[in-house]
């Protein structure tokens, strides 16, 4: 597309003075991988290196700049975005009634475009030979596999007396089987633990661990068992034996009855047939092949089968452990709706000024699938949000949403307070092109906390500390099912951190290093499901805003995460003047766990123009590569245009 050559746009825009800021990303990043906690045993140490290093490396952008005598802000803004002083509303205006409940009014258009696959959904629940050959996954099933698989099955319960001698056979036999076999293995072993279920367990929402012994003996000798979380615990511990790699997820499944359902544990599954690997969900007997290795799209597929979306309880994890949240393409968009935001972003942009951030305008937001319409005056927002499926993505369960959603947000001087309601509605597709409507009611409520005190003043700049820490948490509540712990879904995150801020004496700008960490409330296992607080991220920051010459501001930031998933590497930079601004940023993601969350690199760039005190134009581009394991590489395109009016 031609819209992402604004990256080399911007450096013919800002000439020469790019090229020196983009050698010192480059430096930037040596920097920064160079102070990875595991090489400083004290992260203080690791915050002064950083400072001086970076203070050192941003001392190329003031090499020539004019000695200025006026004052500037001591917390420089992007020139775009500078306050623009109030003039009396004039009384035969025509838009002085926009203007009494807004001072601004924001329109973007964006979009974003990918390659979607083309996915035929089927669900294979029957354990007969002749539905299940006919069905594209086990095409060209021979009566020979079928039989064996089945033999196998019978043969390893028979011949084991406990768990111990049943996962002692698989693993001496696993090497007898092909994918297909040991598929349909777990296939009957998953109907015959299903006839084990404890309704009463469920019943009393009891949540304990069942031992490999009870469970094995439930399916030799038909005693009761456990409820979904044990039950797909053993089979989970059983494909691993066979030699596949499986592992445990949350979600939700629907009942009998539209009002029944509730949350829910089921096994997923790696299969290689034909030379084709896919991820393949198995929920007691019943398989949702899914065509994808594509984590993201997989759970859509779910999703459609189930006719329900997670929001706030879908995790992956393994047979001993929750590991991370994992959100598909139609929560993302449900969450968006609900206010449900990224709550280290925001702490981060508050640290630096050391100031809440208070939103108030008209805000309209434009996609081919994305209509929002947000205002705020005050303490009181209200926001309406139209989705549509345009693209007929089979991986998107979402056909289309509507959501209107209320803010009350009270804000002093270091204490706000977020309070979102969102009433939603929408229809999900089902596996064969129908859809089913629901309704639910999600809330927000987010606390953030900013205070900043002078450390040191003197000839030789100053310094000040921002630290604060921010909460959020959301509730689901679906609103045409029986209410009960099955049908809710919760979330709780909270972040603090600190960010040391240095003033330069001439009053040319500011350099800053910062630090955060993050915290989640989560269960810690699928059996017992106990909550306890994970630390979710530590995220590290450096950064610098200076005025240089000809009037330009400079500014350049590098940040570091270390996240329960992996490691994240930001950088950015740019130059603003008086009109024209520019900045080129990257970012770069290593997944310890590729096969839910992709490794991934993004790079973007931004071209600004500001016409006068009235209006600006924001052109803003990016391409993202996303990488799961054993998938080919994917480029995601984004690009967006933002129109801000000031009217007074």
């Amino acid at each position: 597309m031609e819209f992402f050559k604004a990256f080399e746009s911007i450096k013919k825009l800002t000439k020469i003075e790019i090229k020196k800021e983009d050698e010192t990303i480059e430096k930037t990043k040596g920097f920064l991988i160079d102070l990875m906690p595991d090489k400083y045993k004290k992260e203080a140490t690791a915050m002064l290196a950083a400072f001086s290093i970076f203070t050192s490396a941003s001392s190329a952008f003031a090499e020539g700049r004019e000695e200025e005598k006026s004052k500037i802000d001591l917390f420089p803004k992007n020139v775009i975005s500078e306050t623009v002083a109030r003039e009396d509303v004039d009384e035969k205006d025509d838009f002085a009634w926009i203007k009494s409940i807004s001072n601004k009014i924001e329109l973007s258009f964006g979009v974003e475009t990918e390659d979607i696959s083309n996915f035929k959904a089927e669900l294979i629940e029957s354990n007969n030979y002749n539905d299940i050959k006919n069905s594209e996954f086990f095409k060209d099933l021979s009566q020979q596999e079928y039989d064996k698989s089945l033999f196998t099955f019978v043969d390893s319960i028979n011949k084991s007396k406990n768990a111990k001698e049943f996962f002692d056979y698989l693993n001496k036999n696993k090497e007898t089987l092909n994918d297909k076999e040991k598929v349909l293995f777990l296939k009957e072993l998953g109907f015959q633990l299903e006839q084990t279920y404890d309704y009463d367990m469920f019943a009393n929402n009891d949540h304990v661990e069942i031992s490999d012994e009870k469970m094995f003996l439930g399916v030799k000798n038909g005693e009761k068992t456990g409820i979904c979380g044990n039950i797909h615990t053993f089979l989970t511990k059983t494909a691993k034996l066979l030699g596949m790699e499986a592992w445990l997820q949350s979600g939700f499944q629907k009942g009998l009855t539209k009002e029944s359902g509730g949350n829910h544990i089921f096994s997923g599954l790696i299969t290689e047939i034909d030379g084709k690997k896919q991820i393949v969900f198995l929920n007691y007997n019943t398989l949702i092949p899914t065509g994808t290795l594509n984590y993201r799209d997989a759970i859509g597929v779910w999703e459609r089968q189930n006719e329900s979306i997670a929001t706030f309880n879908s995790y992956v994890g393994n047979e001993s452990e929750v590991l991370f949240p994992v959100k598909s393409r139609g929560q993302e968009i449900i969450e968006k709706s609900a206010g449900i935001e990224e709550t280290r972003e925001r702490l981060e942009s508050e640290l630096k000024t050391g100031e809440l951030k208070k939103d108030m305008g008209i805000e309209i937001n434009l996609s081919p699938e994305i209509k929002e319409f947000k205002i705020t005056k005050n303490t009181i927002g209200l926001a309406f949000l139209n989705y549509q499926d345009v693209y007929n993505n089979p991986y998107q369960s979402l056909e289309d949403l509507t959501v209107l959603r209320g803010r009350w947000a009270p804000k002093g001087e270091r204490l706000g307070l977020e309070s979102d309601v969102a009433v939603i509605h929408g229809n999900i597709k089902d596996l064969y092109g129908g859809y089913s409507a629901f309704n639910e009611l999600i809330g927000r409520l987010a606390i953030d906390y900013i205070n900043n005190s002078e450390l040191s003043k003197g000839d030789y700049g100053r310094f000040v500390l921002n630290y604060g820490a921010a909460f959020q948490a959301g509730l689901r509540l679906p609103l045409d099912r029986k209410i009960s712990q099955q049908t809710i879904g919760e979330m709780g995150e909270g972040f603090a951190g600190a960010q040391l801020i240095y003033f330069d004496p001439n009053n040319i700008g500011k350099f800053y290093i910062g630090a955060s960490e993050a915290y989640r409330g989560q269960i810690n296992d699928f059996q017992n499901q106990d909550l306890f607080i994970k630390k979710a991220a530590e995220n590290f920051i450096v950064g610098a805003e200076v005025k240089a010459f000809e009037g330009k501001i400079i500014n350049l930031e590098a940040g570091l995460n270390n996240l329960d998933w992996g490691k994240s590497l930001s950088i950015k930079g740019g130059l603003a003047g008086e009109k024209l601004s520019g900045e080129i940023g990257y970012e770069e993601k290593s997944s310890g766990y590729e096969r839910f969350i992709p490794s991934s690199d993004k790079i973007s760039a931004e071209i600004g123009y500001k016409g006068g005190p009235k209006w600006e134009i924001n052109i803003i581009g990016a391409k993202a590569t996303e990488k799961y394991k054993d998938a080919k590489s994917a480029d995601i395109y984004s690009g967006e245009v933002k129109l801000k009016m000031f009217l007074w």
